[in-house]
């Protein structure tokens, strides 16, 4: 392989595994801080979009090589409206970073009872009477995260919503938490990524100087 193509092979790798390294990284010093993390749903599901769509697209060159066009143009029709259907419906929603399910049930219920609203527990769902709001905790103890997804319809109901969610989030603040093993686990994991394009980089050197000196001369 010529020095071209070695240099194609590094920028190919550092566009696909680049992104996830660096996303596991800013995971795992998310969790490794003393206080959890309160996000926007919307906006969690934008940074993954960013971080895994060249995973996806990885194919994408091969495809158009083999003729086979009509199956990218198929699969950007299905895809475009299908994410932004499903980003907006996100809207309502959060995700809490560096917290179990329990603590977060349990803050949850706390942020409710000091806004003095009734309310009832079905499971994992949040029945709040007042305003007519349903809320549901779904965890993934493996990121060590939990999202609250919320139905709600009207502009009360996002009023509502949001006054419990500043509630919510002042008792997150006031949370005091040890070092988180899985913090420790995805940030090694993130940096043990990042190290695989540049181990490629500095074994390559020779091939990126000669690739960047044909391109200034040129």
């Amino acid at each position: 392989m010529d020095a071209t193509g070695q240099v194609i092979v590094i920028l190919k790798v550092l566009f696909h595994v680049g992104p996830v390294a660096v996303y596991f990284v800013a995971l795992g010093l998310v969790n490794s801080q003393s206080t959890p993390k309160l996000v926007n749903a919307r906006t969690d599901f934008l940074a993954l979009t960013v971080v895994f769509c060249p995973l996806l697209f990885w194919p994408v060159p091969a495809l158009i090589q083999g003729g086979l066009v009509w199956v990218v143009l198929g699969g950007a029709a299905l895809f475009l409206p299908a994410f932004y259907a499903f980003s907006r419906r996100l809207d309502c929603d959060w995700v809490v970073y560096n917290v179990s399910d329990y603590r977060a049930r349990r803050l949850l219920d706390r942020a409710v009872r000091d806004l003095r609203w009734r309310y009832t527990w079905e499971d994992n769902v949040l029945r709040v009477e007042n305003h007519d709001l349903s809320l549901r905790l779904s965890a993934l103890p493996m990121l060590r995260n939990v999202t609250v997804h919320v139905d709600a319809a009207t502009q009360a109901q996002r009023q509502a919503v949001s006054q419990l969610r500043g509630r919510f989030s002042e008792m997150l603040a006031t949370q005091q938490l040890l070092p988180s093993l899985t913090g420790s686990c995805l940030l090694m994991l993130g940096l043990s990524l990042l190290m695989l394009p540049l181990w490629m980089m500095s074994h390559h050197s020779d091939a990126i100087a000669e690739v960047v000196t044909r391109w200034l001369v040129s």
